[in-house]
């Protein structure tokens, strides 16, 4: 199964040797003769900064190939120049994972490339063994097989910044695929993944499908009943039952120092956010016409007229506050639409370590 494709923020090449004798001759001197012009011992080492899901990706296709099998990697995170004709790649070692904050992870990987050559016996020296076995009964089968189930990983007002489809309910044998535009392609699936990442997007309902395969005949297709956006990693979502007319409080993480992007607001309203929960308390009283105080632990408060997406122009970085240092921030929203569910999206440039 081909490596996931993640893109690295770092592949340093280490090129290996060919293969050589070192011959002593008779006057002392010393003479390297080389037997191929094919390199062995070829590593990369690839590094990324990933989500949970990406780097458990990794961790379940190294399980798969261990540091025996080997495999190609997408263009997306080595390109096909970087591997030479007749090579294939594994594992040296396993994935180095360390946890920089909430659902970051930096993963480093050593690879190194393998060649693959075909190798025939001569007609004199093959022999082949021939043995009669009984064909085994078989039934055909009739009746096409359940649709799978899924399951898409944190998703919360119809926004998720996983992108993780989890597929149960495969029968024993049979292959599946997915789809991503509401059947127009398929996309085989590893009998082993579990699952299925689906790119950052949005979907209409129905766009996100699976289906299996058994004995021939296949299922009708499983799909999403409602709308699902798949945001990018670099955001946080806020989902909140309030109603009209109320304020809602809360906290949400984000990064210890960041750089606030956008916010998109599912309802209109006044969205505040602070770097600490003593500037939040300090702020109760503040009137929306009244500006805010960015030295008092107001990071943004803008104020939605409509239900819609506020840039943040310029965008002035935000840190916590808090003594020590969390990734904790609280928020007040001031509901002027319909009672329910409100959903706040914060899009966010990383500017720190974690």
């Amino acid at each position: 199964m081909t490596f996931p494709a993640l893109r690295p923020t770092s592949w340093p090449r280490q090129h290996g040797t060919y293969p050589a004798s070192i011959v002593t001759t008779i006057d002392g001197h010393t003479s390297v003769v080389r037997h191929s012009d094919l390199e062995t011992g070829g590593r990369v080492s690839l590094s990324f900064v990933l989500t949970e899901q990406q780097f458990l990706d990794i961790i379940e296709h190294h399980e798969e190939h261990g540091s025996v099998f080997s495999f190609d990697f997408d263009p997306v995170t080595l390109p096909a120049y970087q591997t030479p004709s007749g090579y294939r790649w594994k594992y040296v070692d396993s994935p180095q994972v360390t946890d920089r904050h909430t659902d970051i992870f930096n993963v480093s990987c050593v690879f190194e490339a393998s060649l693959f050559s075909d190798y025939r016996l001569s007609q004199q020296t093959a022999i082949v063994y021939i043995q009669a076995v009984g064909a085994a009964p078989s039934i055909a089968r009739t009746v096409a097989p359940s649709p799978p189930t899924m399951t898409i990983s944190g998703l919360a007002g119809g926004v998720t910044t996983s992108g993780w489809v989890a597929v149960a309910g495969i029968e024993a044998g049979a292959s599946w695929q997915y789809s991503t535009d509401g059947g127009a392609t398929w996309e085989a699936a590893s009998a082993v993944a579990g699952g299925f990442q689906a790119p950052t997007a949005a979907y209409l309902a129905g766009a996100i499908r699976a289906r299996q395969t058994a004995g021939g005949l296949t299922s009708s297709a499983a799909q999403t009943a409602a709308a699902v956006v798949v945001a990018d990693p670099s955001t946080a979502v806020i989902v909140a039952t309030i109603a009209s007319g109320a304020t809602g409080t809360g906290t949400v993480a984000l990064p210890r120092s960041f750089l606030p992007w956008r916010i998109t607001s599912s309802h209109a309203g006044w969205f505040s956010i602070y770097s600490s929960a003593a500037g939040a308390a300090l702020d109760t009283t503040r009137l929306r016409a009244q500006e805010m105080v960015r030295e008092a632990g107001v990071i943004r408060d803008p104020v939605f007229v409509a239900a819609g997406t506020i840039n943040l122009s310029p965008p002035l970085p935000a840190a916590n506050h808090e003594v020590p240092q969390t990734n904790t921030y609280p928020w007040r929203f001031v509901n002027d639409g319909a009672s329910g569910e409100v959903v706040i999206t914060l899009s966010y440039v990383l500017i720190g370590s974690y």
